[in-house]
């Protein structure tokens, strides 16, 4: 894969993890993200509990689903990258999740309505984001329409 991309499946073979909070709206979030990854693309992102300082040896990128205050109000969600790691973020757990359905469109599904009537999961053994992913919804906006988050 290129520099310019983050892989989180490599050929069928999970190349990244998700970190977030054991329980609650934040685990739900990376529970979604990882049902829909192994969907796509039979793989199985591993998931944890516990966000380390990432060593500078480390290879392996990370999903982090976590709170800050002041990142977007209500349900919205900053997604960047970061000394590549893939940073899921919000002011209410409850925009993690809205980050993670936004992060599977990303990679390719769509949800469209319930069940499989509405739901795209398209079939790929490789799925990559891209290095300078930075997003920021803000609660009411249109993504077109906003400045990237820092």
């Amino acid at each position: 894969m290129s520099p310019s991309e983050i892989t989180l499946v490599l050929n069928g073979e999970p190349k990244a993890s998700i970190t977030t909070a054991s329980e609650g709206p934040l685990e739900h979030a990376a529970s979604e993200l990882q049902r829909y990854v192994e969907q796509m693309s039979s793989a199985k992102l591993h998931i944890t509990t516990v966000e380390a300082k990432r060593d500078k040896g480390a290879k392996l990128p990370r999903i982090i689903f976590r709170t800050r205050p002041i990142v977007a109000k209500h349900d919205g969600y900053c997604i960047r990258v970061e000394g590549g790691d893939v940073i899921v973020e919000a002011s209410e757990a409850r925009g993690c999740i809205y980050g993670a359905y936004m992060l599977l469109e990303q990679l390719g599904c769509r949800f469209y309505g319930p069940a499989s009537l509405g739901l795209i999961v398209p079939k790929r053994s490789t799925l990559t984001l891209p290095a300078k992913l930075n997003i920021l919804l803000t609660d009411g906006s249109k993504e077109a329409d906003l400045p990237h988050c820092s």
